[in-house]
């Protein structure tokens, strides 16, 4: 070996760069021209550890997502019930009061046909029937009478058979 400086040792040690350099880009050109699916092999190889956990945490999130979807759906499916529930707490409030409106007009229409028949009051049986009938519509027309019941109604918001006892539109006593 000679002392650095001599021509020998700098022509060595330039081949050898070259050749270093050659190698290098013939490893760049076999990466480069290698198939796709080969390159991501190689990729998923050398980063294995990071690759498990993107997909661990992929697979967190998915499952994170699926249950953030199950709770909107059931608190829109409560929403929905809730909404019907009020809705049929309203009917039923107003059928209720529907009812105690006729329940309080038949109640003073069988006072005045026992009064009417004991001799008590008017003794006029058709005029009792009548203002009775006057004044049962204008409580039931009061009432804001609406929905399934009103439809079986006549006119007035009068039952058919009223004043009638069912029979046919004959008044019995």
């Amino acid at each position: 070996m000679g002392t650095p400086g001599q021509p020998g040792d700098l022509d060595r040690l330039i081949q050898e760069s070259e050749a270093a350099i050659q190698r290098l880009d013939a490893i760049q050109k076999a990466r480069h021209d290698a198939p796709l699916w080969e390159r991501v092999r190689s990729h998923f190889a050398r980063n294995k550890a990071h690759v498990t956990n993107v997909l661990l945490a992929g697979t967190v999130l998915v499952v994170a997502l699926g249950r953030l979807g199950q709770k909107q759906e059931h608190e829109r499916e409560r929403q929905e019930w809730e909404a019907a529930r009020s809705e049929l707490e309203a009917a039923k409030a107003a059928a209720e009061e529907r009812a105690s409106s006729l329940l309080s007009g038949t109640e003073a229409l069988v006072a005045s046909l026992e009064a009417a028949s004991e001799g008590r009051g008017q003794r006029n049986l058709a005029a009792i029937v009548q203002q009775q009938l006057a004044d049962w519509r204008q409580r039931v027309a009061g009432s804001g009478s609406s929905g399934p019941a009103a439809a079986n109604e006549g006119e007035g918001g009068v039952p058919p058979e009223a004043g009638s006892g069912g029979s046919g539109g004959k008044i019995m006593i």
